[in-house]
Parts: C-alpha cells; structure tokens; sequence
C-alpha cells in the first residue's frame, strides 16, 4: 500500500556476486583495462538491477559495498511485499510487485454478436460508477483474438489516463462505442414477434387490415431493429 518514486530504495542485500561485480568494475577502472572490458563490467552491474547513479557513486568510492540497496525501476504503489528483514531470497524470485495507476486499462466485454462492429481506433465513452455525472474519454487499442466460452463475449483493451489516480484497480464501469452503421430501414423493436425460430412483423395491406410478414434483424440500435 506504500507509494514509492522511481528511483527511491526498496531494500538492500547482501549478494557475493553483487561484491563480485563491483570488484570487478573498480578493477577494470584502476587498471584502465581496455573499454571492452569495462564496459562489460558495467554492463554485469546494470544487468544485476544496480542503477546508473549507484555505479558512479561506486567510482567515486572506489570501495564495493557490502550491501546495495535495490532502486525502484518505477513510481507506484507496492501490492506485493514478500522480502522480510534478514531473510534469504533466490534469484528469480519474486520480492515486490509496484503498480503504476497513472495509466490504467479498462477491459470490456463485447458481445459475439458486436464483434464484426469494433475496430481499434475506436473512440470510446466511459461512466465509472464511482464518477456519477462525469464522462471519461477513451480509444480501443486492443481486441482479444478469442471469446469467453462461458459467456460467449471479446475483451476489448481500453486505455485511459489516470494522472488524479481516481479510477482504481477492479472497478465497475460502463462502456459505450458509437458506431456509424449508415442508413438502414429499422423497425422499432416492440413491433418483432420473435419465436425464438422466426421473426414476424404485421404491414398494413389496407384499411384496417394487416398481414404477417417473416423478416431478418440486425443488432438491436437503442430501441430499433435494422
């Protein structure tokens, strides 16, 4: 839950091949070996997470230390912490996870049957149910290139500037594309007896009277059918 800035120290360790590469660092430097050389010892050091700051700090020492401390590569907010005064970690492991909310992804769920309508590029409209009243301003900048079997819906990626960090991970939101489906003849829904295996409308054939006629929909649009 602790907010942290790029560059600040998470923690600090005790690391033989961390002692190692600044030994070797400082030794390439005082010998004046050849830039090859020294360049792949600075490189060894920036592989292992030390930043460039800390390697100049290293020269202008001329002494390794013990224990480096370990920078944050960004600014965020840690949600995971599994590193504890004193004890052993492996490599590979995972010791702190940051998350940065000032750009944030809104994932929706377009149904199979809107999928044909949805492009990236697509300008978006978003209402958080935490913003009442406000409208957000987003583009679609990904498709999924599969479907939930459960709910037969595409995720769609929208992504959102969140510098005042008031959208927060897991919210709820509503999500409307507008879509230029051209001129169309429509009907208004009400008007569709839907079987479930047939689609009937009733036209005037005159004064009066009305006859059955099957039909084919589009996508509902609002209250309509096309």
């Amino acid at each position: 839950g602790i907010y942290v800035r790029k560059g600040e120290p998470l923690f600090t360790i005790y690391s033989p091949q961390l002692l190692s590469a600044q030994e070797e660092f400082l030794i390439t430097g005082k010998r004046k070996l050849a830039d090859a050389d020294s360049r792949s010892a600075k490189t060894k050091l920036l592989l292992l997470g030390v930043s460039e700051s800390q390697i100049d700090e290293l020269r202008q020492k001329g002494v390794p230390s013990n224990y480096m401390a370990i920078i944050s590569p960004v600014s965020g907010y840690v949600i995971f912490k599994s590193v504890l005064e004193g004890g052993h970690v492996k490599p590979g492991e995972t010791l702190f996870r940051i998350a940065d909310i000032s750009r944030v992804w809104v994932l929706v769920d377009i149904y199979e049957s809107d999928i044909p309508l949805v492009k990236a590029g697509q300008k978006a409209d978003i209402f958080v149910t935490s913003l009442p009243g406000k409208k957000l301003a987003g583009k679609i900048t990904y498709l999924y290139p599969y479907l939930s079997p459960r709910t037969r819906s595409m995720k769609v990626r929208i992504e959102l500037e969140n510098s005042d960090e008031k959208l927060k991970p897991e919210m709820y939101a509503d999500v409307r594309v507008k879509v230029d489906l051209g001129k169309r003849l429509v009907v208004p829904q009400s008007a569709v007896l839907d079987s479930g295996l047939r689609k009937i409308v009733f036209i005037r054939t005159g004064a009066g009277t009305f006859a059955p006629r099957e039909i084919e929909t589009g996508n509902p649009v609002g209250n309509y059918r096309p």
